[in-house]
């Protein structure tokens, strides 16, 4: 039985051990940004589809467990045009023509590595594509038709290959998917979005026009922020969605990184205050801010954390973090722990532990003051001039209900 949203197993069905549903389904394309989306180009009528499933939409292309720590392996087999480019989580094993449409193609699809449902994805449609390849990583761009001239596709792959140069030796983790696509894509309601080897981006980082210096240091960076996903995110799962700031936060903090040790744009920590840190003090200074490591009690709740505490703020408390125990430490503990969680999910509590462990330190009073309380401190100068002397002090407080005084 179908019950707002949900289809309830019968009880009298389900037997201790191995089960298996099978369900028939029919449901129509998205036109909200939101589970399989449809566009129709208005320049040339052609069709095309994505998926966004980030937090809680992959049921709303297919019947499924839909959290993310019911990690999943999965199989897909699609019938399309001709002309269209199938993309998914894995490299398709076949491509065949149709038995009972001649102007369609079946593509098959081999079974992926276990991984959870908001980032498996689907996209279909005539697109033009690029091709090249890291190591032995294949490497694809796709962009509808209309658009492909305005694409610098050499940079979109500069970018990328100098992010599969640090990430692999920085984790000293293999990349661990079997190719790696990146899809542009209109109508979105992101910036981008780590699909596993399948990663979408908005149509906003094509420029029809050259692009300047900090428009290509701004695509650089979102791409190394989502390939960092693929590890920490994707191989490594949070449990819930009150770890969601690790997951953007570190893919944050390491894209800034990643472009300071392997990139062009050495300016790019003045660029993550400029930008990213300062969304973060904007949004700290409201009544509605909350700490970083946060109670999340559903997936409505999840969908209120993507702002700038869980990106910006989570992100400079990592810098600091890494200042504070230093960068070896924590590349070992980053190490440690996606070696330790791989293909499962994780807390934050598990992610402290590998940092100590490989410190040893305790870390729990450092959580405590940065990531399980809100707020900033204030600081007020005060001066007099008394008897030819200047006197001034400074005094620093944590105003504001549930804030929390860090000395």
């Amino acid at each position: 039985s179908h019950n707002n949203g949900h289809l309830i197993l019968p009880d009298e069905f389900i037997k201790k051990g191995k089960n298996l549903i099978s369900i028939n389904f029919k449901t129509p394309y998205s036109r909200t940004g939101n589970g399989l989306h449809k566009f129709i180009d208005p320049d040339d009528k052609e069709i095309y589809l994505y998926s966004q499933f980030e937090a809680f939409h992959a049921n709303k292309m297919f019947p499924c467990f839909d959290q993310p720590d019911l990690k999943a392996t999965y199989q897909l087999t699609t019938e399309a045009p001709k002309s269209w480019k199938i993309i998914s989580s894995t490299l398709q094993s076949s491509i065949l023509p149709s038995p009972t449409n001649i102007e369609n193609n079946i593509h098959t699809f081999p079974i992926s590595e276990k991984f959870s449902p908001y980032v498996f994805s689907l996209h279909a449609g005539p697109f033009h594509v690029w091709e090249d390849k890291y190591n032995n990583i294949p490497l694809k761009l796709y962009v509808r038709r209309s658009l492909s001239s305005y694409v610098n596709f050499a940079d979109w792959f500069q970018y990328t290959k100098e992010g599969f140069s640090f990430f692999e030796g920085y984790f000293a983790y293999p990349y661990p998917f079997s190719k790696y696509d990146q899809i542009i894509v209109p109508e979105f309601n992101f910036g981008a979005m780590e699909n596993v080897g399948a990663v979408t981006f908005s149509e906003r980082f094509v420029s029809r026009s050259l692009m300047t210096r900090a428009q290509k240091e701004n695509l650089s960076d979102v791409i190394l922020h989502e390939m960092a996903h693929m590890w920490f995110g994707n191989l490594v799962t949070m449990k819930w969605w009150n770890g969601l700031w690790l997951n953007e936060s570190f893919a944050t903090y390491m894209a800034s990184l990643a472009q300071e040790r392997g990139s062009q744009f050495s300016e790019t920590w003045e660029s993550f205050f400029e930008k990213m840190k300062q969304w973060a003090y904007s949004e700290d200074s409201f009544q509605t801010n909350h700490a970083i490591e946060t109670k999340v009690a559903n997936t409505e709740e999840a969908f209120t954390q993507f702002d700038g505490i869980t990106y910006g703020k989570g992100a400079s408390v990592l810098k600091q973090l890494v200042f504070f125990i230093g960068d070896d430490t924590f590349q070992k503990g980053v190490q440690n722990y996606l070696k330790r969680y791989a293909f499962s999910n994780s807390t934050l509590k598990d992610f402290l532990v590998e940092l100590e462990l490989a410190g040893g330190i305790s870390l729990r009073k450092w959580s405590k003051d940065w990531l399980e309380s809100k707020g900033t401190n204030e600081i007020e100068f005060f001066s007099e001039c008394s008897d030819g002397f200047l006197k001034w002090k400074i005094i620093q407080s944590a105003n504001g209900e549930g804030n929390r005084y860090r000395d």
